[in-house]
């Protein structure tokens, strides 16, 4: 969350901001459902708006399963497939996307320039965060790697066999 917007990823392949400071009315989800509806039925021409919702980013056949992380104007999500987005905290559209190994389950972190991810396979990876580019990868024995955290001037990840690591 940064300000008063929150962000937001589903297994829908979506990633969305959306202001957490508007308030519902009674009876305004049920008619918003009311009007999904109708748009699905094809007797709305446009698809209502959730109230609240700023931007989203939809990539179809995509699944999130990790919370996306905001630095320096860009809203970072990884997905199950292994791709990585980054995407302009504006308005979400897409200012990068790169590809790990294998599928993404864990939030990714990012540490001054550099965003870290890891990835079923076992392997973390450490790209620029302004374009993308790779700039290392590691490969870390114990099945696959969730989140890295940072503390203490270290990189901290552990495995899906329980090994923890700790990144200079």
């Amino acid at each position: 969350m940064q300000g008063k917007l929150g962000y937001v990823a589903d297994r829908g392949g979506r990633v969305r901001a959306v202001d957490w400071t508007v308030r519902d009315l009674p009876l305004e989800k049920a008619l918003f459902r009311i009007r999904a509806q109708l748009y699905g039925w094809r007797m709305l021409s446009e698809a209502p708006v959730q109230k609240g919702s700023v931007w989203y980013f939809r990539k179809r056949g995509e699944e999130f399963s990790s919370t996306p992380v905001v630095a320096q104007g860009t809203v970072y999500a990884a997905a199950r497939s292994g791709a990585v987005y980054a995407l302009d905290q504006e308005d979400g559209r897409v200012v990068w996307e790169a590809r790990v190994g294998r599928g993404v389950i864990g939030s990714p972190v990012v540490l001054g320039r550099t965003l870290i991810v890891g990835d079923e396979g076992g392997t973390l990876y450490g790209f620029d965060a302004r374009n993308g580019g790779e700039k290392w990868s590691v490969g870390l024995e114990g099945g696959h790697v969730g989140a890295a955290a940072f503390a203490f001037g270290m990189v901290y990840a552990a495995t899906e066999s329980g090994a923890v690591y700790a990144l200079n």
